[in-house]
């Protein structure tokens, strides 16, 4: 279910490289970066999509699987402020492993 609540600035703060924005490209991108509210078992995205999203985890845990095996990324953790699997296409299936709040920005 996607929960229209937007991101609060303070966690957004902590979001690479948004962290990094001049004062009027962070307001603008925090007013679209809304909360999605997802179960365990979703899919964000799969190997091989063109999605030209970052995704963070926010709260949860996700799985990203690829070629070179699996990792698992908590919400909360240094590994958590930088976007999952960046690459486009993407190199990695990325699957909720619990309960997860997430933000998609487009790139």
């Amino acid at each position: 279910m996607v929960d229209s609540k937007l991101v609060d600035k303070q966690v957004f703060r902590t979001l690479i490289p948004a962290n990094s924005l001049n004062a009027e490209n962070f307001q603008e991108l925090a007013s679209h970066a809304k909360l999605e509210e997802l179960p365990t078992g979703r899919f964000l995205f799969k190997k091989g999509e063109m999605d030209r999203k970052a995704v963070y985890v926010l709260s949860g845990e996700v799985e990203l699987t690829g070629e070179d095996g699996t990792t698992i990324i908590r919400g909360g953790t240094p590994e958590s402020c930088h976007p999952l699997a960046n690459q486009q296409p993407r190199q990695m299936s990325a699957r909720t492993k619990s309960n997860c709040t997430i933000t998609r920005l487009d790139i």
